[in-house]
């Protein structure tokens, strides 16, 4: 059951299936892509949370996720 004031947010919806995906980013300030591995999404910024192969926990803007592979 939802409340009077549950939206869905459909931008995240679609985020949401890429969870378990391997992800192709580029940081802002480096040229190369680097992986990381889609483990949620946080809802409120609409970023992916994700896991390096060293498995270092960081937030990928929806912008910076240049391919999803999976």
């Amino acid at each position: 059951m939802t409340g009077k004031r549950y939206k869905v947010n459909k931008e995240a919806m679609t985020l949401r299936e890429n969870i378990g995906k391997l992800i192709l980013y580029r940081p802002e300030d480096e040229k190369p892509y680097k992986i990381a591995i889609c483990t949620g999404v946080h809802p409120k910024t609409n970023s992916l949370i994700c896991l390096t192969p060293k498995g270092k926990q960081l937030k990928i803007p929806s912008h910076q996720a240049a391919e999803i592979i999976g």
